[in-house]
């Protein structure tokens, strides 16, 4: 295992950069922190580029798990680096260091895999859109619902974020890694429903009609908007239908990734789970 003990180490400073969005589609890489996260994401198929350990992370458990998932993939350990202490705790992101960090290449979100990435899988047939998300720990929850509710896929149209963003990958629970995703414009999503005759149903708080009363068994889209702006006027199609959530108090709208939940979870009540 190859020790970093200096700030210029072209490995550290390049790592560094991650932390930001600029950082990341420069490398075309992102940055994953904790234990439960990084083990996730190679589950699913993410090879890492760099894996960076403290003396926290040596002493670890999950590490020869994570050594015999490595071995997994074919890969030898010259991609486990030893952080010294100080070095971890700057390249560390929140209040919860938990002694490993790994660097990846950008998994795909491209809108064309989802064919073969949602064929069979789930418990439902549902997708979830998000149009013009901004907060990352949003999107994270929302993607962690459509792991625990078996949802097909999550698009984000127009995204404002990041989808692996930390605070999203952290949110997520890593599900972002194993849970269909994909990013595209609001016309390129619209095609790609219309195209595979997809139901689409729209949040909207001036709907006549409750969730409670739509169809979510069938192959349903339903599309969730911006957290202060709601559904943009793009989505006002003759084909396309609307619903709300009953709202009893002051409050006329739920947090995006509450309300995602609701309908998820709705979703797999109706299809019997």
């Amino acid at each position: 295992m190859q020790p970093i003990t200096s700030p210029n180490s072209k490995r550290f400073k390049d790592a560094f950069q991650l932390h930001r969005s600029r950082g990341r589609k420069k490398q075309d890489r992102i940055i994953i922190f904790g234990w439960r996260e990084v083990l996730r994401s190679i589950e699913s198929g993410v090879r890492p580029d760099e894996i960076f350990l403290c003396d926290r992370g040596m002493q670890a458990p999950p590490l020869e798990k994570l050594r015999t998932m490595l071995a997994s993939q074919s890969r030898s350990e010259d991609c486990l680096y030893r952080l010294a202490d100080d070095l971890f705790k700057s390249l560390s992101y929140g209040d919860r260091p938990d002694g490993v960090i790994m660097t990846a290449r950008r998994p795909s979100t491209n809108l064309a895999s989802l064919d073969e990435k949602i064929d069979g899988s789930g418990s439902n047939s549902l997708i979830v859109i998000c149009e013009r998300l901004e907060n990352p720990g949003n999107l994270g929850g929302l993607v962690r619902s459509a792991d625990g509710s078996g949802t097909a896929a999550v698009i984000v149209a127009d995204a404002l974020t990041d989808a692996f963003h930390p605070n999203a990958i952290r949110n997520s629970a890593g599900a972002v890694f194993s849970t269909p995703v994909a990013t595209a414009s609001v016309g390129d999503v619209q095609a790609w429903l219309i195209e595979r005759g997809y139901r689409i149903l729209v949040a909207s708080p001036d709907a006549k009609d409750a969730l409670y009363a739509q169809d979510l068994s069938c192959k349903a889209a339903v599309v969730l908007g911006n957290e202060a702006a709601g559904v943009s006027e793009q989505w006002r199609l003759a084909t396309v239908e609307q619903f709300r959530l009953p709202m009893l108090g002051v409050a006329d709208s739920l947090n995006v990734s509450v309300t995602g939940a609701i309908v998820m979870y709705e979703a797999l009540r109706q299809n019997g789970r």
